[in-house]
């Protein structure tokens, strides 16, 4: 299970501890409901290693910040693992959650 955390409120603007946040949004998705997800927008399983081979092979390093169906990819290749991840925007994630909850302090 995949899971997506926001800090909708904090007595700072850098949150450094728990104590700091007063509002955060929790969002849990099975990995079943990720991939039917994704599934339904066109990408399956081998079109995303597909996907990702293609941005760790070009040039622009732009590439794999891309909107496609609803979608973004985004290229860490600051990061040692240089992982490619799949951003799904927050409303998304609450349609197609588990858990969904607001957790106050």
């Amino acid at each position: 299970m995949g899971s997506s955390r926001w800090i909708d409120s904090a007595k700072v603007d850098k949150p450094t501890s728990i104590s700091d946040i007063l509002q955060a949004e929790l969002i849990l998705v099975t990995k079943e409901k990720l991939l039917n997800y994704l599934e339904k927008n066109n990408w399956t399983i081998d079109l995303m290693k597909l996907k990702s081979k293609t941005i760790r092979e070009n040039t622009n390093k732009n590439f794999g910040n891309l909107n496609l169906n609803g979608l973004k990819f985004s290229y860490s290749e600051q990061l040692v693992e240089k992982p490619i991840n799949i951003i799904i925007s927050r409303e998304k994630l609450k349609e197609i959650s588990t858990v969904n909850k607001i957790i106050k302090n």
